[in-house]
């Protein structure tokens, strides 16, 4: 049983890995979307604008 357990262990820990740094590449990227939009607002012209 015991040697079952550690497998199991071993399978869900990459698993969760996997999700935080899925979350945590999401934040970046969500965090620099909206740090470029600051600056294009601070420089006065829309992104979406033409």
């Amino acid at each position: 049983f015991v040697p079952r357990d550690f497998d199991d262990e071993k399978r869900e820990t990459p698993t969760a890995v996997i999700i935080v740094v899925v979350i945590a590449a999401c934040l970046i990227i969500i965090l620099f979307l909206v740090i470029l939009r600051m600056k294009g607002c601070l420089g006065g012209k829309p992104p979406l604008d033409k």
